[in-house]
């Protein structure tokens, strides 16, 4: 392995640390930090400028791009969070378009998986909070 080899390795390794790091962040406090996006995308164009191939910057960048105005109006409409919108553009400059689709699917079956699983718990501690409740 040369050394552009190895900054690439670098910057992926450090991007799933940062992802890591947001996951705590948003689970934790529902809140993701720009300085941690902002770390991914600085991390995604070390990696790409030791790539030494254009197309290895531009289609990316047009991927990360498409996914931020795509979020901005699912935002919009409330039906996304600003830090989901921030994360979801910052790894489709990772995953560039030809891996999106793959990226979506597994990204929304993880969501709708954890969201499931939140729904249960909810369900799960309603009837106590009710029998916990003073007799009317």
């Amino acid at each position: 392995m040369n050394i552009s080899d190895w900054i690439q390795l670098i910057a992926a390794a450090v991007t799933i640390v940062l992802l890591i790091m947001a996951a705590v962040s948003d689970i934790t406090r529902y809140r993701i930090p720009n300085t941690i996006v902002y770390a991914i995308a600085a991390a995604f164009a070390v990696g790409a400028i030791f790539n030494f191939a254009w197309p290895a910057i531009v289609w990316p960048v047009l991927a990360g791009a498409a996914m931020f105005l795509l979020g901005a109006g699912l935002f919009a409409l409330g039906l996304f969070g600003g830090g989901d919108v921030k994360l979801i553009a910052a790894m489709a400059l990772w995953t560039g378009f030809a891996d999106l689709p793959r990226f979506l699917l597994i990204m929304g079956a993880a969501g709708g998986l954890i969201g499931l699983v939140l729904l249960l718990k909810r369900l799960r501690q309603q009837p106590a909070l009710a029998s916990s409740a003073p007799p009317a």
